[in-house]
């Protein structure tokens, strides 16, 4: 999944900050590691990566990512913007200057 005529590298980096938390599980480290991939090879401040493109991109069932991404919310490594009917969500990284979608302001938070 990449933007515009860039290529995605063939890898993702995992920090070791996220390697080594003891909160969250294996699979949220993989998911954070390719949302954060997405959105740092994109140069946009957010992704669109759907439920059934990563848990097939890990080889995981649905259910697997939608834990992770909870995971991921609860403890703020991620921010995530729902949408109705189905449509993919939008994610960001937690903390740094997010553009809300409703009120197309810019806001900007403290980093986690």
């Amino acid at each position: 999944m990449s933007s515009g005529n860039k290529p995605e590298p063939p890898y993702c980096r995992l920090y070791r900050s996220i390697r080594q938390r003891r909160d969250i599980g294996s699979t949220a480290k993989m998911v954070y590691s390719t949302i954060a991939n997405i959105i740092r090879t994109s140069g946009k401040p957010y992704c669109w990566a759907g439920i059934r493109w990563l848990a097939k991109e890990h080889g995981v069932h649905t259910d697997a990512i939608l834990r992770a991404v909870r995971e991921l919310k609860m403890v703020g490594l991620i921010e995530i913007e729902p949408r109705p009917a189905r449509q993919t969500s939008r994610y960001w990284l937690g903390g740094g200057v997010r553009e809300t979608r409703t009120e197309g302001v810019r806001e900007t938070r403290t980093p986690v």
